[in-house]
């Protein structure tokens, strides 16, 4: 998204309710701190929102909005017609403008699709012959025609043919009722869209498709992510911002048991070398983040523990160089939303408070 005055932050309403759990206070008041902090939206599940609807009341007396409603699917088994409609149709209702997809997942396909990661043509030739690939990407061209025209323009690069001005006056042409369908690279061994060239195969399938740029998740098959954000970039209509800590027992171990080669963590584009944290869990085991020249290598053999070698981390605090990615999206023009998120945290106040704090300084 560019073109757009500011760029905002947004958190999702999930980790708000695991701090109603957390801290035993209200809703209203974690809103109100929210808010306090520089947030100005929450991401909220689809079923959560249809099963409560009193939410948006509740987000509107707060003064917040709602930047995308996500969604699990299964459109590896067929369309779900009814499911999207009535998630278009909440977004609508919500005013999110935007609607998250996850499409679908591979099972006993994934070790043979994990292997062809690291070469884009052998990707796209494996999902254009899987039929759960073309299955989840016929759903998608579904919802994204169901959920109107909006997408068409991002998909036209028409910032090169007629600059920020035309972008913005074509947009606000079309009908407030049009929703942005995006996916994301999403943190899973067995999604087809965990890696960049996944992503790409979809939006080439599915016209008007768009993305969800997620600062933590192309580690998932070892890939660079500043690479990503210059293949990604010009589909990118929103970002989640996930940092990650890693687990300096639990890395050793896939390293002993899974690979003869040691897994690497991409360095910052910063001089200084990262430092060591610690465990959110307990507060007590030690944490390291690995210094490297090198980026993290996309590995034949990507073990399927190397998700639970990483734990969260408030955004900012972490092994993922978010201060450099956010100078890159903005220096690109990207406007949209910054989305906090940090799944399982063990403070979750804390880490909103910490995270929002980092990204206003990056934005600032």
């Amino acid at each position: 998204m560019r073109g757009s005055e500011v760029i905002r932050l947004s958190v999702f309403f999930d980790h708000i309710l695991q701090a109603e759990e957390q801290t035993g206070k209200h809703i209203p008041e974690l809103l109100a701190e929210v808010k306090e902090e520089g947030i100005s939206a929450v991401e909220i599940n689809r079923t959560y929102l249809l099963e409560h609807p009193e939410t948006l009341e509740m987000l509107e007396t707060a003064g917040l909005q709602v930047s995308c409603i996500y969604e699990f699917y299964a459109l590896e088994r067929g369309r779900e017609t009814e499911k999207a409609r009535r998630h278009i149709e909440i977004a609508r209702k919500a005013k999110a403008g935007k609607i998250l997809i996850v499409p679908g997942f591979f099972s006993v396909e994934t070790e043979e699709f994990v292997n062809c990661v690291p070469d884009r043509e052998k990707v796209w030739d494996y999902l254009s012959h899987s039929e759960k690939a073309l299955r989840m990407a016929e759903g998608l061209r579904e919802i994204v025609e169901m959920a109107g025209s909006r997408n068409a323009v991002k998909d036209e690069k028409i910032t090169e043919l007629h600059g920020i001005a035309g972008v913005k006056k074509i947009a606000d042409s079309q009908s407030a009722a049009d929703i942005t369908v995006v996916i994301e690279d999403f943190d899973d061994r067995n999604s087809p869209i965990a890696c960049v060239s996944g992503m790409k195969w979809f939006a080439e399938q599915v016209p008007g498709l768009c993305f969800t740029f997620d600062t933590g998740n192309f580690i998932i098959h070892g890939e660079d992510v500043f690479a990503a954000w210059e293949e990604l970039k010009d589909k990118v209509v929103h970002v989640h911002c996930k940092d990650r800590k890693i687990s300096a027992e639990k890395l050793l171990k896939v390293q002993k048991t899974e690979s003869s080669e040691p897994l690497r963590v991409q360095k910052t584009e910063s001089d200084e070398p990262l430092q060591a944290q610690e465990t959110d869990a307990d507060k007590a085991m030690e944490m390291q983040k690995i210094y490297t020249d090198e980026p993290l290598q996309a590995q034949e053999n990507a073990t399927p523990d190397i998700k639970e070698c990483y734990l969260p981390a408030a955004v900012g605090e972490g092994c993922i160089p978010i201060k450099e990615l956010v100078y890159k999206m903005k220096e690109y023009g990207y406007r949209g939303y910054l989305a906090i998120e940090h799944f399982d945290a063990a403070d979750q106040e804390a880490y909103m408070q910490k995270s929002a704090a980092n990204l206003q300084e990056y934005c600032s």
